[in-house]
């Protein structure tokens, strides 16, 4: 018999999803946190679906709306104002919101390991994407917090688990979580039309080509990824920065390529080490 309550870290979240999604037809998830290493537990679960279609909200409008409603400086009012204002955005803002997930979605995918198995994993979900077999949207209405995860087994047979897991390792097997699962055909039905609301909204945010365009430029598919380049990110991860040194920021003017994340660090780090033995630094102007 199924388990209707799963408690994390007692029970492993992704087991149960596993279970219910070997075999079924499609499956609708909505996240307000979505991490590629996440999804990597569902693929063997989410490999044969027909579709996948997954709802995520904006990292940087939720930070944003996130720490205005926690500091107490802040009136209702001028937290509402601000939500208003992301629930109206013009088509350039959109445009924004998605290209900031793209980076985003890249410096996540950098930071799998390099290893045969993560590169397999990246080509897999790049190949999905482009099928549009897994398609992505961005909701920008709100700040999406709902964790529901839809999983239609046939024509007559659905459910849904839903409670407080993202999809990512910690929030399937090591953070302290609760979700639920249900079958009742009613409140099946109704949180599918949620969904769909929600998905309709989310239209003219479709994150799916971005996604794969930035699995394109990973490591794990980039053409103009080195040896070299592999050899730096080695030594990235053997010498990672202390969490101070994470912390810092520099700046770095629009001349600058994109950077991988891992390069940024090799840059803030050659930085420190040349202070330590005296170097100065001086700005010249091209002119």
């Amino acid at each position: 018999m199924p388990k209707n309550i799963i408690t994390t870290p007692e029970q492993k979240f992704s087991d149960e999803l596993k279970k219910e999604l070997k075999g079924a037809k499609s499956a609708k998830f909505a996240v307000g946190w979505f991490f590629i290493s996440g999804l990597k537990e569902l693929k063997g679960g989410i490999d044969e679906l027909e579709s996948l279609q997954i709802l995520i909200s904006p990292s940087t409008n939720r930070h944003t709306a996130e720490t205005m409603l926690m500091a107490e400086r802040f009136r209702d009012e001028a937290v509402a104002d601000i939500l208003e204002t992301q629930y109206y955005q013009t088509p350039e803002q959109k445009k924004e919101i998605l290209e900031n997930e793209a980076l985003t979605f890249l410096e996540k995918a950098g930071k799998l390991k390099p290893s045969k198995e993560n590169a397999e994993f990246i080509a897999w979900f790049a190949q999905k994407l482009a099928e549009k077999k897994i398609t992505i949207r961005i909701y920008t209405k709100e700040i999406l917090h709902a964790k529901v995860y839809l999983i239609n087994k046939d024509a007559n047979k659905s459910v849904v688990f839903t409670g407080s897991s993202n999809i990512s390792i910690s929030g399937f097997a090591t953070n302290t979580e609760v979700n639920v699962r249900l079958s009742d055909e009613k409140q099946v039905k109704r949180l599918e039309k949620w969904f769909d609301e929600k998905w309709q909204l989310s239209n003219d945010c479709d994150f799916t080509a971005l996604a794969g365009k930035a699995l394109e430029e990973s490591w794990a598919l980039n053409k103009e990824v080195t040896p070299f380049r592999i050899y730096l990110r080695i030594l990235h991860d053997i010498f990672s920065l202390d969490d101070d040194r994470e912390k810092e920021k520099i700046e770095f003017n629009e001349d600058v390529p994109k950077l991988f994340l891992y390069q940024k660090h090799a840059v803030i780090d050659a930085y420190h080490r040349l202070q330590n033995i005296g170097v100065s630094f001086w700005l010249m102007s091209p002119d």
